[in-house]
């Protein structure tokens, strides 16, 4: 009896530690589902809607994507769709623009509308309790708008006044430059606000045709996320937006044509601002569309690795560290259906752009010929497995998480699953593959913005340089 319970125990023991080890061995290997409850529908009209359960939520967030980003301004109209989208707050419905402005203050809703390339990008929040009125707000928003030319006279100079904030903001003009240079045929390369001159040639009639055209409901996605309920609101969505009538037109995007060149030689542009205390520098390297998400992880985890956390990460033990070549350091990479561009921006002061481009350009090159270590990858994976794991705590990061997707055109109901998939299966090869592809010269570009007197022929050590007076530079 005694020698049978221990053989029972033994084998209970063992069993016990098999499911252990079994689940740990699992957990390790496998990426669990990070979406919450979500009710995916695409009304009568073709508009595509998102509903995400996150209760005891106090507010209640909207996210509204529409393709109609600047990619899309008729040629002579740069900002066509930048003004077309700062007119959606000028009047809607019965409302005027100051009484669509006290509807919303009265409502307690914050808004927000900003346009990107490739989509106007349209957030709000509203309280619980508001919830019918923040819907039909958006209804009006969508539906009913009001262009008027007195409306219109104010949004073009408060366009053209943004259009000359903008010029002097660093990193922004960088950022353009590197766009027109990938991408000099096409809209796409413009700068999303436009250009002066031609917003002032904009009359309503370019307004009216332009949200005409590319304002139709198979164009819109919207997202609705916090302490809802998705079956019952469903209905009452569906109730608000289905009059809005089906594009009998179905508008379809063109492709974007890139701008690459076989070279060997990496190419330098200085934006010459001699007026400039510091220097700032982006490193812009073209990337592949983000519908082929193994490729898109791969490119995700470079960004990630070269400065995700600047003190600790690949490139930034060389540039901050103990030498404090720079500050500001990141990486970032957009979400966009199409080709898209890696940005690693700096700040440093003049006399220390030589030194951040040497230590910038061997990162680079040290990625491409080499793999990176097991621990970083494997710290890289578990940074994306906490942030998607984090990405969904609150309304605002669910619709955040969901307009990612919605931009780059992924499929939104496996998309972050997907995603995080690939990430995971990243291997040291993949990584070394990507960056020894989208850091070659021919899809990489330095822009330096300052004094270019002060480094201009030091760096014709490292690539052919040409040197942009600050005027041309911002036009």
């Amino acid at each position: 009896m005694t020698k049978t319970s221990a053989k029972q125990r033994v084998l209970i023991l063992v069993v016990i530690l098999g499911v252990v080890f079994s689940a740990l061995f699992t957990s390790s290997t496998s990426v669990a589902k990070v979406r919450p409850y979500t009710k995916f529908r695409v009304l009568q009209n073709l508009i595509r809607l998102n509903l995400v359960e996150r209760p005891e939520r106090p507010l209640i967030e909207f996210r509204i994507l529409i393709r109609a980003g600047s990619k899309y301004d008729p040629e002579g109209k740069s900002g066509l769709a930048s003004v077309t989208a700062g007119m959606l707050r000028q009047g809607a419905g019965p409302r005027s623009g100051a009484e669509f402005q006290r509807l919303i203050d009265s409502i307690g809703v914050r808004m927000r509308i900003e346009v990107t390339r490739d989509v106007v990008d349209i957030s709000v929040s509203v309280l619980r309790k508001e919830l019918l009125s923040g819907t039909r707000l958006i209804r009006d928003l969508l539906m009913e708008q009001r262009f008027e030319q007195e409306s219109l006279t104010r949004q073009l100079q408060r366009s053209v006044s943004a259009v000359n904030q903008a010029n002097d903001a660093g990193y922004r003009t960088l950022s353009n430059f590197a766009y027109r240079h990938f991408f000099p045929n096409d809209a796409y390369g413009n700068p999303p606000l436009g250009s002066a001159e031609q917003i002032a040639s904009i009359t309503l009639n370019d307004v009216e045709a332009f949200y005409k055209r590319f304002y139709a409901p198979d164009r819109i996605s919207i997202v609705v996320a916090g302490d809802i309920s998705a079956k019952e609101y469903i209905n009452k969505i569906h109730e608000a937006l289905t009059p809005y009538p089906k594009n009998k037109h179905i508008e379809k995007d063109l492709p974007i044509h890139v701008n690459t060149s076989e070279t060997d030689s990496l190419k330098f542009y200085l934006l010459d601002t001699p007026e400039a205390e510091g220097a700032k520098i982006g490193f812009f390297a073209l990337c592949d569309s983000a519908n082929d998400t193994r490729a898109f992880g791969s490119e995700l985890m470079v960004a990630h690795l070269l400065a995700g956390f600047p003190e600790l990460s690949f490139l930034g033990r060389r540039l901050v560290g103990d030498v404090n070549l720079v500050s500001n350091l990141s990486a970032n990479l957009n979400f966009a259906p199409g080709p898209t561009l890696m940005e690693i921006k700096m700040d440093c002061t003049g006399d220390k752009v030589v030194d951040a481009v040497h230590e910038t350009v061997a990162a680079l090159k040290l990625l491409s010929e080499t793999r990176v270590s097991k621990r970083e990858l494997e710290e890289g994976k578990n940074f994306y497995r906490g942030f998607y794991a984090l990405g969904f705590e609150t309304a605002k990061d669910v619709t955040e998480r969901f307009a990612e997707l919605i931009q780059a055109n992924i499929k939104v109901k496996k998309g972050h699953d997907t995603l995080l998939t690939e990430l995971n299966l990243l291997t040291q090869a993949d990584l070394r593959e990507t960056s020894e592809k989208i850091f070659s010269p021919s899809h990489l570009i330095v822009v330096v913005r300052g004094d270019a007197k002060v480094f201009a022929e030091y760096l014709r050590a490292y690539g052919t340089v040409e040197i942009i007076p600050s005027r041309k530079s911002r036009e």
